[in-house]
């Protein structure tokens, strides 16, 4: 089973402690983790006072880290739509595997990414592709607005060895995949009745017939025009998702 890839704070200290001191630069990442594990688990963002607690610092060490809370949800805002994080997760996918169980560690990484983003940038006011900018632990510089076509050219280097067992093209796969990932991890389009990785999977690759299909086999797709591009208030071309 792949790892998560979203972030987990350290659980807090008892009341009146204090955390042992971290360098300014991981000292934001701290704040930033805890913050967003914050906004995860109550749905909306802490005060200053509650972030303060839970980071295990002073609230002045709070504002000498970020200087203002705007500031502060900016850099989750852009923590949350880096996409360096879910790419390194995904490069990490062990080559030599069946197509099953890489696509499932794709879909997995994918499907997660999108519960961590529906959970997030709600509470902090984000309803379109959220913007990619500067924030503590991001290894681009200057950070590189990694939207859709790009997740595509890189999910499509993890799946082009499995090309021949396909009778899709990998593009086509990779998309289908993540419009599902994307309905199948949202909570408002599935009526809280989550679409698991693994059935996402299952429907890919063995579709909704049963296992007895008609003499000769499937029939091939039919070769229908695209239509144009039409984005989604969360996912687009622009969006890092």
């Amino acid at each position: 089973m792949m790892s998560r890839v979203t972030r987990r704070a350290t659980p807090a200290r008892p009341y009146g402690a204090r955390a042992h001191p971290l360098p300014p630069e991981e000292r934001r990442r701290h704040i930033i983790d805890v913050a967003l594990a914050q906004v995860r688990r109550t749905g909306a963002m802490p005060s200053t006072r509650e972030l303060a607690f839970a980071a295990e610092i002073a609230e002045g060490t709070l504002f000498r880290a970020f200087g203002t809370k705007d500031a502060l949800q900016t850099a989750m805002i852009s923590a949350v739509a880096c996409p360096y994080t879910y790419r390194a997760a995904a490069d990490a996918i062990p080559a030599g595997q069946p197509l099953r169980d890489t696509l499932l560690a794709i879909t997995t990484l994918l499907w997660e990414r999108f519960i961590e983003i529906f959970e997030t940038l709600g509470p902090l006011g984000v309803f379109g592709p959220p913007p990619h900018g500067p924030h503590p632990g991001c290894p681009g510089d200057p950070p590189e607005p990694l939207g859709a076509a790009h997740f595509r050219a890189h999910t499509r280097r993890l799946l082009a060895p499995f090309e021949d067992e396909l009778r899709v093209p990998v593009d086509e796969l990779v998309d289908a995949m993540r419009y599902l990932c994307f309905a199948g991890s949202n909570r408002g389009i599935t009526d809280g009745r989550l679409m698991a990785p693994d059935r996402i999977v299952a429907l890919l690759l063995d579709g909704a017939l049963s296992s007895h299909p008609p003499a000769g086999g499937l029939p091939a797709p039919p070769q229908s025009p695209q239509p144009a591009p039409h984005p989604s208030p969360l996912c687009s071309e622009a969006s890092p998702c």
